[in-house]
């Protein structure tokens, strides 16, 4: 006897050679129709062969599985490569720029009218002061920085960056002096009036050997100044001002002023001006101030106390204490 390879294929072979007296008789089944078709009957007294069982794995078929297998690998790289590059084509076409995607900012709306009836500036140079008014507010613009007035309880303008400067109609104030020995000159303080129709602001110019605070007022007829605050007009004591109200009418205003640009723990002196007469007077330590009309105002005298905690350098009575006093502006 030839002896084969154990396997399947030496299980056919035996099965199928006919000179073994050992082999079986096959009986082959039928032959199946195709689909659709019904069988013959099979011919009177032919032995009826038995089902053969379904089995799902063909022994002859075992080359044809592995092609199958290839191909079905194949076919699987070639639509998952497809579906990669779909999503980078997809993703590459959907990038746009930001600044198309994103919305600008709305800049305020400039007006060439909103200052109708303001005299015209002088020319617009690297160190001048301008204005423009937009949306009804009044912004001034030195060394690059734009400056809204301050808000009600603060001392301090705010910065803010519109998108473009250049759309906006400027008008020259002033020119910052020539011997400015550095670049901390800036605008210092910046109050609207209450009728948004005249405004105060103070400059501060870096000067050797003292740097100076200079206070200025616009209205409809231009520019004029108010007061020049330097350190030795006030003999090293409260000499940094700061605006801090003004009138109802826009005629009066008061100006806080420290020891030094940021000694603001401390409580300030008051300064008192009527805008139109360039005057002032000096209501020195107050607290809980307020304008009225015509001149006339309220507040609390700072009564000094002495300071459980030595820490604090100067301390003053709870002014919820103490009596409010009127008063009407008198140089």
């Amino acid at each position: 006897m030839v002896v084969f390879f154990c396997g399947l294929k030496s299980v056919i072979l035996r099965t199928m050679n006919p000179n073994d007296p050992n082999q079986p008789p096959v009986t082959l089944p039928p032959i199946q129709p195709p689909v659709g078709i019904p069988a013959p009957p099979p011919p009177a007294g032919a032995p009826i062969a038995p089902a053969v069982p379904f089995s799902p794995i063909v022994i002859n078929q075992g080359g044809s599985k592995k092609k199958f297998l290839i191909f079905a690998f194949s076919l699987l790289i070639l639509v998952g490569g497809g579906l990669v590059g779909a999503s980078l084509l997809s993703n590459k076409t959907s990038l746009n720029p930001i600044s198309q995607a994103s919305p600008q900012p709305t800049p305020l709306t400039p007006k060439d009218d909103e200052l109708a009836g303001f005299a015209k500036g002088i020319a617009i140079g690297p160190n001048t002061v301008s204005v423009t008014k937009a949306d009804g507010k009044f912004c001034l613009q030195y060394k690059g920085k734009i400056y809204l007035p301050q808000e009600l309880t603060s001392e301090i303008p705010k910065v803010v960056t519109p998108p473009d400067p250049s759309v906006y109609t400027w008008y020259g104030l002033l020119n910052a002096p020539e011997d400015l020995t550095n670049q901390d000159s800036e605008l210092f303080s910046f109050k609207a009036s209450p009728d948004n129709q005249n405004f105060v602001f103070i400059m501060r110019w870096a000067r050797s050997p003292q740097e100076q605070f200079e206070m200025f007022r616009f209205t409809a007829s231009g520019v004029s100044p108010i007061k020049s605050f330097g350190l030795a007009a006030f003999e090293g004591a409260y000499w940094v001002p700061r605006i801090s109200q003004m009138s109802i009418d826009g005629q009066f205003t008061s100006v806080h002023t420290y020891k030094c640009i940021d000694c603001t723990a401390h409580l300030p002196e008051t300064l008192l001006f009527n805008l139109p007469q360039i005057q002032n007077i000096n209501i020195e330590k107050v607290q809980e101030f307020e304008w009225s009309d015509a001149g006339k105002y309220s507040y609390k005298e700072a009564k000094p106390i002495a300071c459980s905690d030595p820490a604090y350098s100067e301390c003053y009575e709870n002014p919820s204490n103490l009596p409010k006093k009127e008063a009407v502006f008198t140089p």
